[in-house]
């Protein structure tokens, strides 16, 4: 394989085009949020072929490419941009492609709760904010386009345009939880324009009230700011969606780091709110009695979170549990790494699963050296129990090295001191 500089590449013309290592690790951060994405030529001295995929794309319209295949090829020195197919194969993605600015700011302006909550990306003439739909969709208009089918695809950051222009993120996509399934026509995507958004007038500031808390040691902002837009995600698109829409909203809080196990009484001021935005969306029962009472069953029954896979966790996890000023910065990898381990061994049921350091310090954001130190803290504060450990030492060529297997019993682990060694405060 022939290796490619991480300095910044000339590639076509007097433009930089983004690195290997920047365009690898964007697109690792976004296959683990479930979108199928698409390498893109960068051959110098042909710009008109920027925007042009790197491989056969009709191969992966309908099934996403291996996490390694896409990095393979990106590493490849004719590749240097990167695009998402839209549509069912990367979860209903959609998005309205905003060709001019004044199109973009007369959109905004009549729904700013949308404008600053959709992961949008800057172009090279305007912007495009991205959201689900429930079912596949094309639509070519005078200012640009409403994309969402697989058919189409839309270039990423950190894509360069041909024109030099560098594609950015605006409002980033951080969570799966932040794209919400919207009805073009109500969310001012597509003429003929509502007089107003789909949301009363109340919901531009956050839906989620003050009096729900966090658990411990959560990012607060980043915690509402999930819970948010749970609620934003489900909420129905009409008479006789409330009572599925309900139960994702059930599927979306439970997605959020900390809320599994929690009383369902805990949620009432967000299902209160979501009650009275529902029924501006066409939803036709008005007892909130109703709602509440499906609400409390679903949240019994609900056993998976929404959107959330593996590969994803631990984007949320590094979100949820920064590491503050006040905080050492291996108590942060410590509940992330407590969080992991409980979703380890919900998906594993009565069995214990597998987990590797380096497979840890992956998802947690830490070395793996660090993960080594925190999975035997674990063990020894009786977090988990290592019910069998992986034999020391390098697997020969072709063979598969088993992990360490574990089981989450839910003690608890002494914090760091700023000196680095464990225990209270002195």
């Amino acid at each position: 394989m022939v290796a490619r500089s991480t300095a910044p590449d000339k590639g076509s013309g007097p433009f930089p085009r983004p690195t290997a290592d920047g365009l690898c690790a964007e697109a690792e951060r976004l296959h683990g949020l479930g979108l199928c994405l698409v390498p893109l030529l960068a051959i110098p001295g042909q710009p008109e072929l920027n925007k042009k995929p790197a491989w056969k794309w009709g191969r992966y319209r309908g099934a996403r490419p291996s996490l390694r295949t896409l990095l393979r090829w990106l590493r490849r020195p004719h590749v240097g941009g990167l695009a998402v197919t839209h549509g069912a194969v990367s979860g209903g993605l959609a998005c309205r492609d905003f060709d001019t600015l004044d199109a973009y700011r007369r959109w905004a302006a009549a729904f700013p709760h949308l404008a600053g909550s959709l992961p949008t990306v800057r172009t090279a003439r305007g912007f495009r904010p991205y959201f689900r739909l429930g079912a596949k969709r094309y639509d070519k208009l005078d200012d640009g386009e409403l994309i969402g089918s697989s058919a189409h695809y839309s270039i990423l950051p950190p894509s360069v345009h041909p024109t030099g222009v560098s594609y950015s993120w605006t409002v980033p996509l951080r969570h799966p939880a932040e794209l919400p399934l919207l009805h073009p026509e109500e969310s001012g995507f597509l003429p003929p324009p509502m007089p107003s958004g789909p949301c009363p007038e109340e919901t531009h500031t956050a839906c989620v009230p003050p009096d729900i808390v966090p658990p411990p040691n959560v990012d607060n902002s980043a915690w509402r700011r999930m819970a948010d837009a749970a609620v934003l995600a489900t909420l129905p698109g009409g008479p006789g969606e409330r009572n599925r829409r309900v139960f994702d909203l059930a599927r979306h809080l439970l997605a959020i780091p900390g809320m599994r196990g929690r009383n369902p009484e805990d949620f009432r001021p967000v299902v209160e709110r979501w009650h009275r935005m529902a029924l501006d969306r066409g939803a036709r029962t008005r007892n909130f009695a109703v709602t509440w009472e499906d609400f409390v069953a679903a949240w019994a029954e609900v056993k998976y979170p929404a959107g959330v896979n593996l590969a994803g966790v631990g984007q949320w996890l590094r979100e949820m549990y920064p590491a503050g000023s006040g905080r050492v910065a291996e108590d942060a990898a410590a509940d992330r790494l407590d969080l992991l381990c409980q979703e380890l061994q919900r998906r594993a049921g009565d069995r214990p699963f597998f987990l590797s350091a380096r497979v840890a310090a992956r998802l947690i954001g830490t070395t793996r050296m660090t993960a080594h130190r925190l999975l035997r803290r674990f063990a020894d504060g009786g977090v988990i129990e290592c019910v069998t450990r992986a034999e020391p030492g390098v697997p020969k060529p072709g063979e598969k090295k088993p992990a360490s297997q574990y089981r989450y019993t839910g003690g608890t682990v002494l914090p760091f001191t700023r000196t680095g060694r464990e225990g209270g405060a002195s």
